[in-house]
């Protein structure tokens, strides 16, 4: 299972889009990249991030600057986030 009180990040996209987000994003050390997973629809895929809550905020910020250099560059390949905590288990 994930460790307590995770900051987790799921994007959805094209795998060349997804790569583009993440060198772009330079995200925080500690943050964990799990194996990207096929989606039925062509090339898309998800892909879920993982850091220790006390990362979050730094890697939520890290996100939003590498989707703001993308649309700064006009890529046109859209890439979905979704960004949460996900809580310790009972």
């Amino acid at each position: 299972g994930l460790p307590p009180a995770s900051w987790v990040a799921s994007l959805h996209g094209a795998r060349r889009a997804l790569a583009a987000l993440v060198d772009a994003a330079a995200l925080p050390e500690g943050v964990e990249r799990l194996v990207p997973v096929p989606l039925s629809v062509g090339d898309e895929q998800e892909l879920v991030l993982r850091a220790d809550r006390s990362l979050g905020a730094q890697a939520a910020a890290a996100l939003a600057a590498g989707k703001a250099i993308r649309s700064a560059r006009k890529d046109i390949e859209p890439v979905q986030t979704k960004v949460g905590v996900v809580p310790s288990a009972p």
